[in-house]
C-alpha cells in the first residue's frame, strides 16, 4: 500500500525515533534541556517535510518505471535480465 497515510505514518514514526536522539544529544552536548528541545523541535520540522517529499518523489519515480515498463537497477550480484528472443523471420 503506497498511500499518503501509509507515508505520513512513517514518517512521523521515524521523526519520533530521529528527534528524541538528537535532542538527547543536544542536552548531553549544551547542558540546557531548553537549547536541546528548541534543537530538537527545529529538526523535527525541517525533516518532516523533507522525508515527507523524498517519499513522494521516490514513488513517482517507481510509478514511471512501472507505465514505461522500465526494469529498476540491479543490485550488485545479479545477473542482468535476458532480452526475449524474437522470432525468425519469415
Amino acid at each position: 500500500m503506497n498511500s499518503h497515510a501509509l507515508t505520513l505514518q512513517k514518517t512521523l514514526s521515524w521523526r519520533l525515533i530521529a528527534s528524541a536522539i538528537t535532542g538527547a544529544l543536544s542536552v548531553a552536548v549544551t547542558g540546557s534541556w531548553a537549547t536541546g528541545l528548541a534543537i530538537g523541535g527545529a529538526d523535527t520540522a525541517i525533516k518532516l517535510v523533507a522525508y515527507y517529499l523524498h517519499e513522494r518523489a521516490w514513488l513517482r519515480v517507481a510509478q514511471a518505471r512501472a507505465e514505461r515498463h522500465v526494469e529498476p537497477p540491479q543490485s550488485h550480484g545479479q545477473a542482468p535480465s535476458q532480452p526475449e528472443p524474437q522470432p525468425a523471420p519469415a
